[in-house]
């Protein structure tokens, strides 16, 4: 079994690479503290969170607090409500991970000031608002199949940009054939063909925790995309050792 020490001593350290808004409280690794600034009619506000980590974590997820505001995820006690933090929890999640998905969350709907000027309450659905709410999921399932031609998309290009870099061929400009690297034998295709392979896969890894940092993409989607670039990662290093040998 994972020394408690351990695990937090980990999530500590990725806290510090990819969640620099927080720091532990005190040097305790079970509660960070951050600071989020609030958009549009609050920008140049900040906003204190603290996020607990229970004994039971990584089986149980954190729990987030933001006291003296006002969100549809914050309750009146300050606890943020999010699928996440809910039943959408996995054990192989990270705390960075939890950080991420309301820094998204805060970004499409701002934190307001508990004193703020509440909108008018919702009225009852009625048919035109049942029709809305229908085509609005219809819409939402299309930017989602467009997103992922867009990834798809993206991964052709870094790839091809990867290939471009191996062979010395410049992305603009004129390109001078004797200055293009081409290799001469099967050993040097395949070197050449795993290196821009590997350059590619920590691009992609490098653009896909940013699109997680600035919430562009969900935890759910940003774990499968993360694990599948690091095992391809790690079979072309692999591959490449065994190429030297």
């Amino acid at each position: 079994m994972i020394n408690a020490d351990f695990i937090l001593a980990r999530e500590a350290q990725l806290m510090y690479q990819r969640a620099k808004e927080f720091n532990p409280v005190n040097g305790n690794l079970r509660h960070w503290k951050g600071f989020l600034p609030g958009r549009g009619a609050y920008a140049g506000m900040k906003f204190e969170i603290d996020v607990y980590v229970p004994y039971e974590f990584p089986r149980k997820p954190p729990e987030v607090w933001i006291r003296n505001v006002k969100h549809p995820n914050v309750d009146a006690q300050g606890k943020l409500s999010m699928k996440i933090l809910e039943s959408g929890w996995r054990g192989d999640f990270h705390i960075y991970h939890v950080v991420n998905s309301f820094k998204g969350l805060f970004a499409r709907a701002s934190l307001a000031p508990a004193g703020a000027v509440s909108p008018p309450p919702a009225t009852k659905l009625g048919e035109e608002t049942v029709k809305f709410k229908r085509q609005s999921d219809i819409l939402e399932g299309e930017v989602g199949r467009l997103q992922g031609l867009i990834m798809n998309k993206d991964e052709e290009l870094v790839r091809l940009k990867a290939r471009m870099t191996v062979h010395n061929v410049p992305e603009t400009g004129e390109v001078r054939k004797e200055e293009v690297v081409q290799p001469t034998a099967k050993a040097e295709t395949l070197q050449m063909d795993l290196e821009s392979e590997k350059i590619a896969l920590v691009d992609l890894i490098e653009n896909l925790e940013e699109k997680f940092r600035e919430g562009e993409i969900a935890a759910v989607e940003y774990t499968k995309l993360y694990k599948k670039y690091s095992k391809e990662l790690y079979l072309i290093d692999k591959k490449m050792e065994e190429e030297k040998g």
